[in-house]
């Protein structure tokens, strides 16, 4: 009986912090992990040899990417270890198939699978955009986000706080003798230098979360044409409006779903 209302008192005080993330919480993460862990703690000293077993409700497991009470997130390959005490970054395998909704044999499997792509995109998420940097981002939140590829980004751009830059580069006499635009990060670090392949570019500073912010207003005073072309430079900045554009249209949709939703 008292292991029944641990158990109630446990869900009760999941979904209140359940409503503290819907509602943007920060310290939603930390007040369920100590809730979850206070109670297992608790259940773990008591009479378990019959005790129920606990398992968190689905609504609330999937909110939390958690499956049952044991702190492992749903993603998480059983064949590689996973300590809920220090969560770690998915690997490869784990992110490739969160991406694409498949196991990887069944990708490899499949000629139509395009699971190059989906290998790139998850190489490049995972480790091409951090190089020998600390990864502090939360993976956690990220991969139970209904987009994790944007989740991503977004938590690469807020932890380098992107800008793009030319370097440029001049010979003994000062004399200029080579330009490339490169993305910096918040200290002046380079982070990488971009392709005057437009898809190529636009790739990159999507990956590296670069927004409208990431483009300085003296970008084309920077720039010499010899080096890098006016249509570049000009891609460059039309990212700025090009990333306004993007969020303006989510918040036109937000607002039409909002709108239709009350009228239903």
């Amino acid at each position: 009986m008292q292991v029944n209302t641990q158990i109630e008192t446990l869900i009760q005080n999941l979904r209140g912090v359940q409503d503290a993330a819907t509602a943007g919480s920060e310290t939603a993460q930390a007040d369920f992990e100590n809730i979850l862990n206070t109670t297992l703690a608790t259940l773990k000293s008591s009479d378990t040899e019959t005790a129920p077993a606990l398992t968190l409700p689905a609504d609330i497991a999937a909110a939390t990417g958690l499956a049952g009470a044991t702190g492992i997130p749903d993603w998480v390959d059983t064949d590689y270890g996973y300590d809920p005490e220090n969560p770690r970054k998915p690997n490869m395998r784990e992110l490739m198939e969160a991406l694409s909704g498949r196991s990887v044999e069944d990708m490899y499997a499949d000629p139509s699978s395009n699971w190059q792509n989906v290998s790139r995109q998850a190489s490049e998420l995972l480790y091409g955009v951090v190089g020998s940097n600390m990864d502090t981002r939360d993976w956690l939140s990220i991969m139970s986000s209904t987009d994790i590829v944007g989740a991503a980004r977004k938590a690469t751009g807020a932890m380098y706080e992107p800008v793009i830059d030319i370097a440029s580069e001049y010979s003994e006499k000062g004399v200029l003798v080579d330009q490339v635009a490169v993305l910096k990060d918040k200290s002046g670090a380079v982070l990488r230098a971009l392709s005057e392949n437009t898809e190529n570019a636009s790739e990159t500073l999507n990956n590296f979360g670069a927004t409208s912010d990431s483009v300085p207003g003296d970008l084309a005073n920077k720039a010499n044409s010899k080096f890098l072309s006016d249509e570049f430079i000009a891609f460059l900045e039309n990212f700025r409006g090009l990333y306004e554009r993007e969020q303006f249209a989510k918040v036109d949709e937000i607002t039409t779903a909002e709108a239709l939703s009350a009228q239903l």
